[in-house]
């Protein structure tokens, strides 16, 4: 067992979590949440949540089980099958972060429009990077139909590094696609569900707003057995169960 001290950030005292938990219960329940996606609602309404014109008002009972059934520990798997992410306890992991509409070009010091070949540079880089566990779509190729940016990325993604992918989806038609490459690098549906390759965001904003797409990325993450994980603030690149 290792001696290594580690510097530990609380931000919140042991009393003022379980505030924070029934705050949070209290809005969910009394001001509810926007929900654009009929089949999520579905699940909601037959998990016996009231529905009202879209909102979904859910109980202290479904929240708390939800809490409870959340697994405590994710795993995700690089390309060849091999543990690389473990995140659980007080574990952290660092991906490059996403998604980048504009990076500054290393020779001419400006502002530009990232390219296929710089999502290629990302991937390298990443798997040269001992210290970076995972890999992220982190940036968005000018050069591509945008209507396809998203399963292109995660493409150059598995073709160039063999770390486990942070992704998302654009548009809702993008997740099947997407899920098939993940299965056709893994060698089947049930092998990926065993060592997942990648995790998809799902950030909604606000955070009472679950758009469309969002909703739809969760559901079909949840079906797939592929790890999503919930964020609505900008994502800093480092990743841990939500």
């Amino acid at each position: 067992m290792s001696n290594t001290l580690r510097p530990k950030t609380l931000l919140f005292s042991e009393e003022q979590v379980p505030k924070i938990i029934d705050q949070a219960i209290q809005v969910l329940g009394q001001v509810g949440v926007f929900v654009e996606n009929e089949e999520a609602l579905a699940l909601l309404d037959g998990a016996g949540q009231r529905i009202d014109n879209g909102r979904a008002f859910l109980t202290e009972a479904a929240i708390r089980n939800a809490v409870d059934s959340a697994p405590s520990q994710i795993r995700l798997y690089d390309r060849d099958g091999n543990l690389a992410v473990d995140m659980s306890g007080d574990n952290v992991h660092f991906d490059p972060g996403s998604a980048a509409i504009h990076i500054l070009d290393p020779q001419t010091r400006r502002r530009r429009e990232p390219m296929t070949a710089d999502a290629i540079h990302l991937a390298w880089v990443t798997q040269a990077c001992k210290n970076i566990s995972a890999q992220s779509t982190g940036l968005v190729p000018s050069d591509v139909d945008g209507d396809f940016a998203d399963r292109f990325r995660l493409y150059l993604a598995l073709s160039n590094c063999s770390k486990p992918v942070v992704t998302g989806t654009f548009v809702t038609e993008a997740f099947k696609v997407m899920k098939d490459m993940l299965v056709a690098v893994r060698g089947s549906e049930q092998a990926l569900r065993e060592k997942p390759l990648a995790i998809f965001d799902a950030a909604p904003t606000p955070p009472l707003k679950w758009s469309n797409l969002i909703a739809q990325a969760l559901v079909d993450s949840a079906k797939a057995g592929i790890p999503a994980e919930m964020v609505s603030m900008p994502m800093t690149g480092a990743t841990s169960p939500v």
